[in-house]
């Protein structure tokens, strides 16, 4: 879903701190480009604008999995490339994966593809996009964001969780286990049904702390803990872990202090 709390622009500026990584990113789409992996890319556009001190202007955290490299690309893809109306929705989410790899080495195209159309989206069995016109807000009064500070590069955690996996079959079948569980989050959520979500939150959460320990920072496991046994609170990781940013699902209104929480509506 689109975050309206963080947002980012193209500006131009030779100082600002994201040239760094402009020229980074250029780099690596001539490659693709020369390469033949992309196609209706306005590469001389991208020299004439770097050359003017194009930079993006952004007030998304970096390393918190909330989608700071997703916007760039949406950014990209909407400045560099020829758009044709003819490019499906699984099409765009590729071409936006390809794009955004630059950051993770390997992206689903999933958080640029929300940046880009500024709307929800449901995939179904990792393939089929749906687009969602709205999404029930009730749920959403009970969720919150908890800021770890800690900034992480996705990548590592994502290689480590991979090798986790093809070494171990125990793991591989709690994971699974745990998938299951977030599709049933996934109907529950749209069907704003807060009683069995909740149900759902909490199983979730066990099932996270017990498999997925190594990608919760450790100052917050106390934390976590604490809700899974008082029965107060819920907790879940967002993206790759790590840090950045926990959901919390208060089952108490009064379990948490307010200033400790970014709403999320």
């Amino acid at each position: 879903m689109p975050f309206s709390k963080f947002t980012g622009e193209w500006i131009y500026d030779k100082s600002h701190k994201s040239r760094q990584e402009i020229q980074r990113l250029k780099q690596y789409l001539l490659t693709i480009y020369r390469s033949g992996k992309i196609d209706n890319f306005d590469f001389d556009e991208l020299e004439r604008l770097t050359s003017k001190g194009l930079a993006f202007e952004s007030n998304i955290p970096q390393g918190y999995g909330v989608g700071s490299s997703g916007s760039v690309t949406a950014a990209v893809y909407d400045l560099l490339f020829k758009h044709n109306e003819r490019v499906s929705i699984n099409e765009l989410k590729s071409i936006l994966g390809l794009i955004e790899s630059c950051y993770h080495g390997s992206s689903s195209g999933v958080d640029p593809l929300v940046s880009y159309l500024g709307q929800p989206i449901l995939i179904h069995n990792k393939h089929k996009v749906e687009l969602l016109d709205r999404i029930n807000q009730g749920i959403n009064e009970s969720l919150f964001l908890i800021d770890t500070s800690i900034k992480r590069s996705t990548a590592p955690l994502v290689e480590a969780y991979l090798a986790t996996r093809r070494e171990s079959e125990q793991f591989l079948m709690e994971m699974q286990d745990i998938a299951a569980i977030n599709d049933e989050l996934i109907d529950y959520y749209l069907l704003d049904n807060r009683e069995l979500f909740t149900l759902k939150m909490k199983e979730l959460s066990q099932a996270q702390y017990k498999t997925m320990s190594m990608m919760i920072p450790d100052q917050f496991k106390g934390m976590w803990k604490s809700g899974i046994e008082s029965g107060q609170y819920s907790m879940k990781l967002n993206g790759a872990g790590g840090g950045g940013f926990l959901m919390v699902m208060k089952h108490n209104t009064d379990c948490l202090a307010e200033q400790e929480l970014i709403a999320i509506v």
